[in-house]
């Protein structure tokens, strides 16, 4: 993995979860998604959307892992991340 201190932090946090040594991968050498938006895109850069849920647990600022559950409050669902993630066009979650 070869992250450049030139990369944006989504950059970095979509190589790092694509990337070969990501069950090993060094966490600590990214910030965590500080906003939706930035959440958005790494879920976009991502080769596999079951990485979602770590993204989500690993690398996610709390205030966005708040944004992401309220936008499922009013589901009903008994999973607020499947739920959130269907609202955000990923149903095959």
């Amino acid at each position: 993995m070869n992250i450049n201190a030139k990369t944006t932090n989504v950059a970095r946090i979509i190589e790092l979860l694509n990337g070969p040594d990501y069950y090993s991968g060094p966490f600590s050498v990214v910030e965590k998604v500080s906003t939706l938006a930035d959440f958005k895109a790494v879920l976009a850069g991502l080769d596999l959307i079951e990485r979602a849920y770590d993204l989500f647990e690993e690398l996610t600022s709390e205030s966005v892992r708040d944004e992401v559950y309220a936008l499922s409050a009013n589901s009903g669902s008994p999973e607020p991340f499947r739920a959130a993630m269907e609202i955000l066009g990923y149903p095959n979650y």
